[in-house]
């Protein structure tokens, strides 16, 4: 396992970092050179996040959680404010996610399922060319690969009523100062998860309800979930009195969500809009524009609820959608002002060919190769997803027995899955996959926000692989 590790960590560095240095000038915008100012402010300052005159000054950082601007913030306090060391870092954590999803899909499935969601992680062209740019997404799924490495962990002994089924479930019993500590930890990595990005806090509840169907009984439940919520508030509540003592109002990780859910629900259309021409128009106060974008919504679906389902279906087709953008914001580049400065026309064009030449493979062999590979991903995906729903609902069926003990044991062996012999890790990702699809419903969706869903989908595709190979193997017994 620790060379097949190694192997798929050193592709994943290897890939990120190729696609780094190929394209070197490419520049952030967008939302991506908003977070590089952020990062830059705090390097400097501190006290910029804890400011009320910062705050109004740059309100897009209570729009957002605050957990990305501070890891830039980190890197540009060692590195000083430069964009590509932050870049460089998020090849490392490339590397470091595909390690843990290795180690929490060995543990579930086995090793030879793990290279295969290894290695799916990757290649993944989504993940790879995302890497490229200042995005939160990008270390946003080093919170979630360690939440499902850890999760798992916490219902890993038979005591806990979960058949012992994989190498997490033949643990043996802790005692319970550990069980809190791991509780603890977990939620901890589940709160700085939801401190980076906001659908954190829906990995939070999944994880709460995909405890309930692990855990037998209702009070173990209940003191283990509250143990997690516990690690969870430690890193939430101090952001959440900066909101209500900056702001006025408590929001728990920032007051984006109202605009988002507008953005999903008016009777305009779907997507990110300029607020110029809208009711929001003229709204400059996060706090405002949060409120006033959620009341917007509700009345848009009250008014008319079919367009719920029809928005809903659009938004479900743009989630799920090719992965298109990601190679596309890798176009670009700064060019010298040559109207200013004629004598850099040669500097400006020479750049300008250089960039035509990566967009004709950008937009042409790397665009086929993630459109294909994305099909790929998601029906496998699917394929594991609908795996697990029936592991988790078929009865297990009786076979005969025979007077022969090794007999009776083969029988045993080769028994169909029951719900209890679903791995949790399978059932915690199909958990995410349908939560995560139906918060996107709610709010709006493009396909940047399905980024670090294919983590899950990856180990869900290498389920399915490895249940189809497992079948084969018995009919060829």
């Amino acid at each position: 396992m620790t060379r097949v590790a190694l192997l798929v960590v050193a592709v994943a560095v290897a890939t990120r970092l190729a696609a780094v240095l190929w394209l070197h000038e490419t520049v952030p915008y967008s939302d991506f050179v908003l977070y590089h100012g952020a990062g830059i402010e705090i390097a400097r300052d501190p006290g910029f996040l804890v400011s009320r005159t910062a705050a109004v000054r740059f309100p897009q950082i209570d729009l957002w959680p605050p957990g990305y601007p501070l890891f830039l913030a980190g890197v540009y306090t060692l590195n000083g404010p430069s964009y590509r060391a932050a870049i460089f870092v998020q090849v490392l954590l490339g590397g470091l996610v595909c390690w843990l999803v290795m180690r929490c899909t060995a543990e579930a499935l086995g090793k030879r399922a793990a290279g295969v969601a290894g290695l799916l992680v990757a290649l993944d062209p989504h993940q790879v060319f995302l890497t490229n740019q200042l995005a939160s997404e990008n270390l946003y799924v080093l919170w979630l690969a360690l939440a499902l490495l850890l999760l798992p962990r916490l219902v890993a002994t038979p005591a806990r009523g979960v058949a012992a089924t994989s190498r997490q479930d033949a643990a043996t019993d802790r005692d319970p100062a550990t069980d809190r500590r791991d509780s603890v930890a977990t939620g901890v990595v589940l709160g700085l998860g939801a401190l980076t990005r906001a659908i954190g806090l829906v990995v939070l509840l999944v994880a709460w309800v995909w405890l309930r169907s692990r855990v037998r009984g209702w009070r173990p439940w209940i003191t283990q979930a509250l143990w997690l919520l516990l690690g969870a508030g430690l890193v939430l509540l101090p952001w959440t009195a900066r909101n209500a003592a900056v702001r006025g109002r408590p929001a728990l990780v920032c007051f984006g969500g109202g605009l988002n859910f507008y953005f999903g629900n008016n009777p305009d259309r779907l997507g990110y809009q300029d607020l110029a021409g809208t009711p929001l128009e003229g709204l400059r106060d996060p706090v405002a524009i949060d409120s006033q974008g959620y009341r917007l919504g509700l009345q848009t679906i009250a008014t008319e609820p079919l367009g719920f389902l029809r928005r809903g279906a659009k938004k479900i087709a743009s989630l799920y959608g090719f992965p298109d953008y990601a190679l596309h914001v890798n176009s670009g580049i700064l060019v010298p002002d040559t109207r200013g400065h004629p004598e850099l026309e040669a500097v400006a064009q020479s750049k300008l060919s250089r960039q035509r030449a990566r967009d004709r493979l950008l937009d042409g062999p790397f665009l086929l190769l993630a459109r294909g590979y994305h099909l790929v991903l998601l029906a496998l995906g699917a394929l594991g997803l609908a795996f697990s729903w029936r592991g988790r609902h078929e009865k297990p069926k009786v076979k005969a027995t025979t007077s022969s003990r090794s007999s009776k044991k083969h029988d045993e062996t080769n028994a169909p899955s029951t719900a209890a012999d679903t791995p949790g890790l399978v059932v915690l990702c199909s958990g995410l996959v349908l939560a995560w699809t139906a918060v996107h419903v709610l709010f709006w969706a493009q396909p940047r926000f399905r980024h670090p869903l294919e983590i899950p989908l990856a180990i869900l595709a290498a389920y399915a692989l490895e249940r189809g190979l497992g079948r084969r193997a018995r009919l060829h017994a």
